[in-house]
């Protein structure tokens, strides 16, 4: 996940914040943090703590489930009606995305590359 999405999820700073943040970024070739702190958008501590998150975030093995809802690939209303006939039929959580037509092939195994990856600590943001 990038800082920006969440320093916005935090609520730290606002789009218009960022969308500012992002151009001076480009023109002036530093890192999003290091922009916001200049502009007093954020403090030393919100920084730290929310690189501190997304450290956590990237590196941490994540269910299947959140991985398709970070790609956008399923809608967190989609997920609970999932999560919630888990039990009943008795199918892995990807088995019903295919059979209920919420995700393609590609993007299940996609999913279960990245999620494999998480887990073996192998998973780098490019």
């Amino acid at each position: 996940m990038k800082l920006g999405e969440i320093l916005l999820h935090r609520k730290l700073i606002s789009r218009q914040q960022l969308d500012m943040a992002l151009a001076a970024q480009q023109e002036q070739h530093k890192k999003i943090g290091e922009v916001l702190l200049e502009q007093n958008a954020i403090s030393e501590k919100e920084l730290a703590v929310s690189l501190q998150k997304q450290q956590q975030f990237n590196n941490a093995p994540l269910h299947l489930g959140e991985i398709l809802l970070h790609r956008k690939k399923v809608s967190p209303q989609e997920l609970d009606r999932v999560l919630a006939e888990q039990p009943a039929v008795q199918k892995r959580v990807g088995e019903l995305l295919l059979d209920w037509e919420m995700v393609s092939e590609e993007d299940l195994q996609a999913s279960l590359e990245e999620q494999r990856l998480r887990r073996e600590g192998l998973w780098v943001i490019g």
